[in-house]
């Protein structure tokens, strides 16, 4: 996580690289945000990934926190190259 300015940050890591020798058929990963934060975009290399936005609650939480889903279809992991960005 870096600091562009007082009020954006960005979230950076590896979109795929968690996994070294499975191959599945929907790769999911989900990125919970800091309760109050505001996604303003996110960025990843990987063509066949599909972003979504939900959002995480948990014990005792009415407003939950921003979460990014971000699902590849037929993932390798030698295939998946780049960084997963999520400013906010």
């Amino acid at each position: 996580m870096s600091l562009l300015d007082s009020n954006k940050f960005v979230f950076e890591c590896p979109i795929a690289q968690l996994i070294k020798d499975g191959i599945s058929d929907v790769f999911t990963t989900r990125v919970a945000l800091p309760e109050g934060a505001k996604i303003l975009k996110v960025e990843t290399a990987e063509t066949r990934a599909d972003v979504s936005f939900d959002k995480t609650f948990s014990y005792l939480d009415f407003i939950g926190r921003p979460t990014v889903v971000i699902k590849i279809k037929n993932h390798v992991p030698d295939a998946a190259e780049g960084v997963l960005k999520i400013t906010y």
